[in-house]
């Protein structure tokens, strides 16, 4: 169940945004942040704010309310998670379903293979 649910997920995908997503999965998720940032980007502008104040993005290039990660900033809007590359590729943004998004970093290890395999 879950393998075909992650290869119907990635379909929806270019090449580029599985490269970004497979190196945000890597340098930025893992089980110590997990419940954190699933409870982030559940979160309203107000819970962020109060709930995520020491770890929340203080630049001024973004709008909004971003986790700082290594290399992403993670923010999310009613329905779309989002994933900015502040390093990389002028600041590269994805927008993904919110649903999608959290699938993915609950089952990192089988997007990655599963990424992997496509790449291959």
């Amino acid at each position: 169940m879950c393998e075909s649910k992650v290869k119907e997920i990635l379909k929806r995908y270019s090449f580029r945004e599985l490269s970004k997503i497979n190196d945000f999965l890597i340098l930025e998720i893992d089980d110590d942040n997990l419940e954190e940032t699933i409870n982030f980007v559940k979160s309203n502008d107000k819970e962020k704010q109060k709930n995520f104040d020491d770890i929340l993005y203080s630049g001024d290039k973004y709008i909004g309310f971003f986790l700082e990660g290594n290399q992403y900033l993670i923010g999310s809007t009613e329905n779309k998670g989002i994933i900015i590359d502040f390093i990389g590729e002028a600041d590269t943004r994805l927008m993904l379903p919110i649903k999608d998004f959290i699938f993915m970093i609950s089952h990192k290890k089988q997007v990655l293979n599963d990424i992997d395999a496509i790449r291959d």
